[in-house]
């Protein structure tokens, strides 16, 4: 049972090494060497693009207190996809995303969910900074809940299927910029199918976010282009991080019955979320900076007063220091920091309510290593040992794991 997550703590452990091969040699180019950000223009012939926060998490937590472990958690989390455009204006993407958890105390919880989507784009290119698309396409998945006890199997299978539709708008923010703030209003349509019945689920969703756009020749290898490490980390250079982005989002849930006892339901929601990342050199090789995370969803019954509430926020200041060496290894660090915030489940029915509130407080330490793939935008994995508390403020009870994280980010530098 416990296999597939000791062989994913290995590859995460062996990551950074693999990246560190071919990177002992010197690299002094300067910042807007090799790839002018000028020259690329969106949806050209050619052309890939993504979004900055695309992402590849993984941990592996043990529950515990009093120094003793009570049990452990995993998940693996999946977000990638891009888009290429095959003619000028024309494109075809693919997404693919997944969650997977586990809970492993006297029994096995594992919930597997992987959605894979097709989309096609047709944009249109005002000037090489500015840009307007719209997007359509459709999607696929499958989720196992699997409930292992006693030597007992049990699974619970669903079937999804999305439609969505997309407009938005490419600005990019400065002349020398590789990515694009990316504006949109997005509707999506999920079906999930079950025995016995199905749900179906609307939203409208506006949000902000970041892409890019690359052509073929221009992705590369940061252990063999050269790129240079001192320069990247000089006073008063920065980046932000993967987690950049906004949204606000509403829409219906129904849920309907077949040869059962149950009736039909629908719910109203909207749901709301803010990310954001930035650090800045304060020295040469030491950065400081924080992560700020927000977000909250309401969901009322509309056959009763029936509501359930729940927000949470973050904020996770760190630092990080590169090595202090003249050659590629100038791009491995280490990081360090500290979270805090607190998290709130409401419920309520018209004439009564009730509320949880969590305070959440974490550390960590890890290393890292920034591999260009471009002049200024990486490919950063990032391994932390977390220590977490959650606290609930009414029994001031807490709940404590401790272990590993491994994530794949992508870093926007300027």
């Amino acid at each position: 049972m416990k296999t597939p997550g000791f062989v994913l703590t290995v590859i995460c452990l062996l990551t950074p090494v693999i990246f560190l091969f071919g990177q002992i040699k010197s690299n002094n180019a300067p910042l807007s060497s090799t790839i002018s950000a000028i020259d690329i223009e969106p949806f050209a012939k050619g052309q890939w693009e993504f979004l900055v926060n695309r992402k590849f998490d993984y941990e592996n937590m043990a529950n515990y207190g009093d120094n003793e472990s009570s049990g452990q958690q995993n998940k693996l989390l999946i977000d990638l996809g891009a888009t290429y455009y095959f003619a000028k204006g024309f494109g075809v993407g693919l997404d693919l995303s997944g969650d997977f958890t586990g809970n492993h105390y006297s029994g096995d919880i594992l919930n597997r969910k992987w959605i894979g989507d097709l989309s096609f784009t047709y944009g249109i290119p005002i000037t090489n900074n500015f840009g307007v698309y719209g997007r359509a396409g459709i999607g696929y998945g499958i989720t196992n809940n699997i409930v292992k006890t006693s030597g007992n199997s049990t699974t619970t299978k669903y079937n999804l299927f999305n439609e969505k539709a997309e407009i938005g708008v490419l600005i990019r923010p400065y002349e020398s910029s590789q990515w694009f703030i990316d504006p949109y209003i997005s509707y999506r349509n999920q079906t999930t199918n079950f025995d016995g019945g199905k749900e179906t689920e609307s939203r409208f969703q506006v949000g902000l976010r970041l892409e890019t756009f690359l052509g073929c020749d221009e992705f590369t290898c940061g252990m063999r282009n050269g790129y240079g490490s001192p320069n990247r980390y000089q006073q008063g250079t920065s980046f932000i991080g993967f987690i950049s982005e906004g949204n606000f989002g509403f829409g219906q849930i129904k849920t309907s019955y077949s040869g059962t006892g149950y009736s039909a339901s629908e719910i109203d929601f909207t749901k709301e979320s803010l990310g954001f990342e930035y650090n800045i050199y304060v020295l040469h090789n030491l950065a400081v900076g924080a992560e700020f995370q927000i977000g909250g969803e309401v969901q009322k019954d509309k056959g009763s007063d029936n509501k359930v509430t729940t927000s949470d926020w973050s904020i996770n200041p760190g630092i990080e220091l590169n090595l202090p060496v003249q050659n590629g290894l100038n791009n491995m660090f280490l990081k360090g920091g500290i979270t805090f915030g607190s998290g709130m489940n409401g419920t309520s029915n018209g004439t009564s309510s009730s509320s949880l509130k969590t305070n959440i407080f974490n550390y960590c330490v890890g290393v890292g290593y920034n591999d260009f793939f471009t002049n200024r935008l990486s490919l950063t994995p990032i391994i932390e040992y977390d220590w977490n508390t959650n606290k609930d403020t009414d029994t001031n009870l807490k709940l404590k794991t401790k272990g590993l994280d491994f994530g794949l980010r992508v870093r926007a530098f300027f």
